[in-house]
């Protein structure tokens, strides 16, 4: 999966080489609102393999998760942008470890992912990035997980700058003893300025 993850990244970088030497200024929307956009995000993340404590491994295939976030993306070109999306599932769910018998629980799991989008047209565009994802608990060991992101947007534009879009993303999340998949769908409601 990780093979394919990063084949898919290599493909999209490769094809937007041309298009620096290619675009010569913004379009009009782009200067009018500014090149930074900060948009708000909630939406349900569904982890893979998941479980709340009331409930075994066996019986389960994931729960779904209540999540926000905060987006950040500067402006490059046309086409491409690049940020950082923050995200922080609102819930308390146990995980299995792959190389031991452990039990992992994650509480309120903050992620912080540097992220590209490439948007094929106006409005449709595809995320890409990776980063770490960990907790603030305190007596309680924690694990702190590489994310890899990958995702689909459809940006709806408003007006002034304004615009509502929804998104479905796979993440995942790894570590030396953990890994599983995730799934979010959801929307952001952002400001270009």
């Amino acid at each position: 999966m990780i093979k394919n993850v990063a084949l898919l990244l290599l493909c999209v970088v490769m094809g937007t080489q041309g298009l620096f030497a290619q675009e010569g200024h913004h379009e009009e929307e782009t200067t009018e609102h500014g090149r930074h956009t900060l948009a708000l995000y909630t939406g349900f993340t569904h982890n893979a393999g998941s479980y709340f404590s009331h409930e075994t491994k066996e019986k389960s295939t994931g729960r779904w998760v209540p999540t926000i976030g905060l987006d950040y993306f500067y402006n490059l070109c046309k086409k491409l942008d690049v940020g950082m999306m923050a995200d922080m599932e609102l819930e308390e769910y146990y995980v299995d470890g792959e190389h031991n018998e452990r039990e992992y629980e994650r509480t309120n799991a903050l992620a912080l992912i540097a992220v590209g989008k490439y948007e094929f047209t106006e409005s449709f565009g595809i995320i890409f990035g990776s980063g770490v994802e960990f907790e603030f608990k305190k007596d309680i060991e924690t694990e702190t997980l590489w994310v890899s992101k990958l995702g689909i947007e459809y940006e709806v534009h408003i007006n002034n700058g304004w615009a509502i879009a929804p998104s479905i993303i796979y993440d995942y999340k790894y570590s030396e003893d953990l890994s599983f998949s995730a799934f979010s769908y959801g929307f952001s409601i952002g400001k270009r300025f």
